[in-house]
């Protein structure tokens, strides 16, 4: 069902158009996940990532089908709201948002929890999805500045973010050093268990590269180990045109991190014993 401009929905009506929507988006949203075995569409959906990482992993993936070159997404009020204006005759896109209902908070003994004042505790609960517009800045006046050039990340890292990929690393037996990297900001030595990274970056830089060199430690199996230097795309310094899975694993897991507000201590590990070192160990850097 589509909407006919001027014309009066009725309650019914409306609802009915907004099912249709929002099956239309779920269809959508399962094709695009079954490409994601692709790695041109994981690579494509990886970019979005980094310049749509407000936006969650299923609208990410609606965005990615409906504009593969979308690069800063927002609804109409808040370009109007950022001085610009989307113009006449742009197809929006069409997204999911969440359709939130007031749940009373209620104790063991099925009575209201109530607040310091004495009013009823609430909690929010997702009870649907509801289909919304947003909009490229390819769609809108004036033109938007473009995002910056890619350069080191500079200032602080969220709280305890470090310590807690330090420990995760700890887990899996490596230990975690600042300093010297050569060319590369981050580096892990499989046969002494070190994982190094660069001494002169600010704290979220220094986050982000551990995350990658962690990343290594976690996903890598002992064949990968083994090959790991002789393999195109890691272990190198300078990018290769050609990925491995090795190097679509660590340069997926960093920008999703990292593009995350990620609270004190969420990435710290269960107790668990280390991992014994691999019997042909080759360094790595990022």
């Amino acid at each position: 069902m589509s909407v006919v401009a001027g014309r009066d929905w009725t309650p019914q009506e409306r609802a009915e158009a907004r099912r249709n929507t929002v099956e239309q988006l779920h269809a959508q949203l399962a094709e695009q996940v079954s490409k994601l075995d692709s790695l041109g569409a994981w690579q494509q959906w990886l970019g979005l990532v980094r310049s749509l990482h407000s936006y969650s992993f299923s609208n990410t993936l609606l965005i990615a089908a409906q504009r593969p070159d979308a690069t800063m997404v927002a609804g109409f009020s808040t370009w109007k709201q950022r001085g610009h204006w989307v113009r006449k005759g742009e197809k929006a896109i069409k997204i999911l948002a969440p359709i939130l209902h007031k749940i009373p908070l209620v104790d063991a003994a099925g009575q209201p929890v109530l607040d310091d004042d004495g009013e009823p505790r609430f909690r929010r609960q997702m009870v649907g999805a509801k289909p919304v517009n947003v909009f490229d800045a390819g769609q809108v006046t004036p033109e938007v500045v473009g995002p910056r050039r890619p350069s080191l990340l500079t200032g602080q890292a969220p709280a305890g973010l470090w310590e807690s990929l330090s420990e995760l690393a700890k887990v899996e037996g490596y230990t975690v050093t600042r300093g010297d990297c050569g060319t590369a900001n981050g580096h892990i030595d499989f046969e002494t268990r070190e994982i190094r990274v660069r001494a002169d970056v600010d704290e979220v830089m220094a986050c982000k590269s551990l995350c990658h060199e962690v990343a290594h430690a976690l996903t890598m199996t002992p064949a990968d180990v083994r090959t790991y230097a002789a393999q195109p795309g890691c272990g190198r310094s300078k990018p290769s045109p050609w990925r491995t899975p090795c190097s679509v694993r660590m340069e997926s897991i960093a920008p999703i991190t990292r593009s995350t507000t990620w609270p004190a201590g969420l990435l710290a590990p269960p107790p668990a014993a280390p991992r014994s070192p691999t019997s042909s160990p080759r360094p790595g850097s990022a």
